[in-house]
This record gives structure tokens, sequence and C-alpha cells, in this order.
């Protein structure tokens, strides 16, 4: 249990009474403020129990300036350098939704697995389930929320809901008007629902007896492989898994290991994806020399991994399958027909150009990170042309944000799931909870995909080129396009 102090003797007490984190703040009457670098290491000195510190930087709401930004950034560096065991902070939009870039600027000054815990602004946001993931997606490790409510009690059944679709991803952790009384039936409600969600060490279990068993396997026949992609330098690989778990971590670290790989071994190298070879070209020539072969065309064993959300259309197929929908294809990016889209793609780069300048005012003298926004701007573009369905991705008002949730969480869920090998059997995939989570989200963009679908239905005649002639459905070159990529007869 965490318990909230903001005196040295308040904390003394409640390390003597049994807890087992300290949440060290000041002015608990205002819900908590950052404390004193004084008073956090007489309080370590005194305690052995780990200190969470509040980076709360005024009383009031929780959407904060770029300078209070600034300000909560200096405090969270000074405490960790202080000795703070972890960090308790939120921010929100005006909103009422996650502060993304305000987070993400507190978070790139912590030390590395620094514990984050998303605070009570949590209980502010307009749509908490939507919240949840936002806090997942930052990395954060646990949420204090009373569920929306003026106590925990009262908001037990948020809280079960909440404890539900984390899955075990982040700890829901009740908070606010708990006592001796309330305790038990707290405990008791939302233990019911997080025991019916089996958490993340459930797949490190799988993975070390699998491994284990294949490793024994391995070893004895480890001696005998003698590949000739072995001779290509590379870094130092481990029975059956070969180098695959070397590349289990964040995207960032993942490619700052691949980088490592290029300066090390430049200008060619392998690595090993459990007794599957991988040779890595970083030559154009290399390149080249794949690229214009009639006989290398078949897609690594990876790409089923995304099967099961695009099904065998032109991302995933091979050979003459591949070739017939890439020669649908080519007709659609014929200039008379590219010329009806222009519109579109203008007016979504017009709100991409808007939200770059808004930041830039803002924050003159801050690096800006473009890629979220220009992924945005991509699938707002892709989706009206293709599908026809404005879903206004770059608009926090938009009425699909579980579908643009869905997609950005998905593809995290298909790096996870390809650098873990324990997952890659479908079998184990299914039971796990990323498979559930992975389930989750495909129901969605299949929901999504279906309705799209039910547009295309009368064949009409759209455009003739001066040999041959396509017939198209009533929605323009949208339906080739979706037939093409999502498998629809």
């Amino acid at each position: 249990m965490e318990v909230c102090v903001e005196s040295v003797a308040s904390a003394v007490a409640a390390a003597q009474g049994g807890a087992a984190r300290l949440e060290l703040c000041s002015a608990l009457s205002e819900g908590g403020l950052t404390p004193s670098v004084g008073l956090l290491k007489v309080v370590k000195e005194l305690v052995s129990i780990p200190v969470f510190v509040m980076l709360r930087p005024r009383a009031g709401n929780f959407t904060y300036t770029p300078e209070e930004v600034r300000s909560i950034q200096i405090d969270a560096d000074a405490l960790m350098q202080a000795g703070a065991d972890g960090v308790v902070f939120g921010a929100l939009t005006t909103d009422g939704a996650v502060d993304e870039e305000a987070c993400s600027k507190v978070i790139s000054v912590l030390p590395a697995g620094t514990p984050i815990t998303f605070h009570r602004a949590f209980d502010w946001a307009k749509e908490p389930l939507v919240a949840l993931e936002d806090v997942i997606k930052l990395k954060f490790h646990r949420i204090l929320t009373s569920g929306q409510a003026a106590t925990a009690k009262e908001g037990v059944d948020c809280l079960q809901k909440l404890i539900n679709q984390a899955e075990g991803r982040i700890i829901i952790m009740p908070g606010c008007g708990i006592d001796s009384q309330n305790l038990q039936f707290i405990l008791e409600k939302t233990e019911e629902v997080a025991a019916a969600a089996p958490a993340a060490p459930t797949e490190r279990q799988a993975m070390i007896i699998i491994i284990t068993i294949l490793a024994l396997i391995a070893l004895c026949i480890s001696k005998l492989r003698r590949h000739p992609v072995d001779k290509l330098p590379g870094p130092p690989t481990l029975p059956f898994v070969g180098n695959l778990l070397t590349f289990v971590g964040t995207p960032e670290e993942m490619f700052e290991k691949f980088n490592t790989f290029a300066r090390d071994f430049w200008p060619l190298y392998r690595t090993w994806q459990l007794n599957t070879p991988v040779i890595h070209p970083l030559l154009p020539e290399h390149v080249e020399k794949v690229l214009a072969s009639s006989k290398n065309t078949q897609k690594s064993r990876d790409y089923r991994f995304v099967e099961s959300w695009l099904g065998t259309g032109l991302f995933t197929s091979n050979g003459a399958k591949w070739q017939e929908r890439r020669k649908l294809l080519a007709p659609t990016f014929h200039l008379k027909v590219l010329e009806q889209f222009v519109p579109t793609i203008s007016d979504n780069a017009a709100v991409l150009a808007q939200k770059l300048q808004l930041l830039l005012c803002q924050s003159p003298n801050e690096p800006i990170d473009v890629v979220p926004l220009v992924t945005l701007c991509a699938l707002d573009i892709i989706c009206e042309t293709a599908m026809g369905r404005s879903i206004r991705a770059q608009h926090k008002d938009s009425k699909n944000t579980e579908y643009v949730s869905s997609i950005h969480r998905i593809m995290d869920l298909i790096v996870y799931r390809a650098m873990r090998p324990w997952l890659h059997p479908h079998w184990i995939f299914r039971v796990s909870p990323t498979g559930r989570e992975f389930a989750k989200c495909l129901r969605t963009l299949h929901r999504f995909t279906r309705n799209v679908r039910a547009h295309f239905t009368k064949p009409t005649l759209i455009v003739q080129f001066p040999k041959e002639k396509y017939y198209y459905h009533e929605c323009h070159l949208r339906a080739v396009l979706f037939c093409v990529f999502f498998e629809v007869k």
C-alpha cells in the first residue's frame, strides 16, 4: 500500500505502520504539490521504503503552460538526483484529454526505468477508457485514480472497467477516501476483475518454459549447424533464439541497436531470428540485387503476424497473386485519377500545417516531433481517398478516436510480438494478454472495414484509357484500393 505524506513525521509513521511505498508531496490540503529537495533528503535518510515524489507546480487544474512544464522538468531532475525512487505526475489538455506532449517532455528528463505514476489528474479526463490507452502508450507504470468519483468506494465500478481494459498492461491503483472500513470492499471488487485478467508475468513464464525446453534441444544440435550465412560478420548468437532477445526493448532501443550493428559490421551483416538467418544489406548496390530479382519475391514469415488484420492482399501476398494485385492497382495512380484526390490531400495537409504553426508559436525554441503529426495526416488522407471515409484523425473531436488508437496500438503489438519468440506460436499468442488486446483492436478495425465495404456495391465505368477500360465501384477508385489492400472480393 502507498501512503501520501507531506512531512517527515508522517513519513516515518507511515513506514513504521507497514506502508510499502510513500508518495511525498507538500500541501495535501490542495491535493498535493511538489515537495522540496530538502524534505526528500531527510525522509530518505529516515525510511528504507521507496519514496515517490509528486510533480505538480501549483494547485488548480492540470493543464500546464510550456513554462510550467519546463519547471516540472527542472524539479523532476533535481528530485531524482536527490534520491527519489519514482515520480507521480500527470497533465491534461484543455478539452480533458491526456496531454501527451507535456507528459513526454517530463518523461524525457527521467532516468531510464524510473517508475512513473499518472496521478489523479486522470479523474478529470473526459473519456477515462481513451485516457487509459494514452497513459499506457506513454509508458506509465501505474495510474492513481478514484474511478472518477469523489472516493474510490464510489468509483469502484469505473475502477473495475479500467482494470478489465488494462489487462495487466498497467497497474490501476485505487486512491482517495480509502480507510479501514472500506478497504476490504474495494479490494474484493477490484481483485475480482484483476484475477480475470492475467498480468504480463504469464508471458514471461511461458517464455521461460518454452525457451528452456527448446534451448536444451538446440544445444544438442547447434554444433552441427554450419550455415553459409555464418560466414558473414554479425553479433554473437544464442542457441535456438539466435539474436532475437537482443532486440527485446522499446522501438527507440531497437533502433539504436540496429545503428550499432550497422557501424560495427558495415556494409553487410547477419542476425538470426530463432533458426532463420536474416541478412542486413546497407549499400544501395546490395539492395538493388535483391529487388531486381524475380526469384526473391517471397515474403518473410514475419508477415504472418499481420494476416489476421490485412488478409492476403497486396501487402502480404507473393508471386503471381502479388503481380495480379499490383497490376490492378497501377491504373489508380494515373494522373487523371489522382487529380480528383488533390483537394483532399491539400485540405488535410493544411490542417497539419496549422498544427505545426501552433506548436511553433507555443514553444518556439523547442524541437517538434513531427512523426505522430504526419502519421495522423497520412491516416486522414488514406482513409478519405481509399475508403471514402473522413475519420478526422488530426482533430481531437473526432468520433473515430477508437479506430485511430486501435491502429496505433495494433502496430505496437505486432512489433512487440515479433521481438518475443515465445509469442510467435498462434496458440500461445491467442491466450496471452497481448493476444487478447490484439484481438480487441482487431475487432475495432474489422468493424470499421465492414462498414466501409458495405458502400462498395454498384459497378460503374469511371475511367477509360486509350487501350483498356477499367470498371470500378461507385466510390471511384477507392473501392479498388480497398479491395487490393484488404482482400475484399
